[in-house]
């Protein structure tokens, strides 16, 4: 946002500096097209915050969608969406 140059700001919203050993497992869908959050700078370095903490992570790039499209029922990869977290969700247990 507008503040995105304030040092402190951008730190106290880093979901990446924000993981710990408690950290809530996750999956992380993103857009390689998304210019609003570039992947590189957000779902990626979460990624690396959680295989660092040692907390169980998965990670799915698509080629286009943008920054929401993989929230969209209407993302033409949302079936295999739901795939992954299907098998991702039963090998949790």
């Amino acid at each position: 946002g507008k503040d995105a140059a304030n040092n402190r700001l951008r730190a106290d919203y880093s979901s990446n500096k924000r993981v710990d050993g408690n950290t809530p497992p996750a999956v992380i869908f993103a857009s390689t097209d998304d210019t609003t959050v570039p992947v590189k700078h957000n779902a990626m370095a979460y990624y690396e915050a959680m295989v660092t903490a040692g907390r169980p992570v998965s990670i799915h790039l698509f080629p286009d969608g943008g920054h929401n499209g993989t929230s969209l029922v209407s993302f033409r990869y949302h079936r295999a969406m739901e795939a992954v977290i299907e098998a991702w969700l039963n090998g949790l247990w």
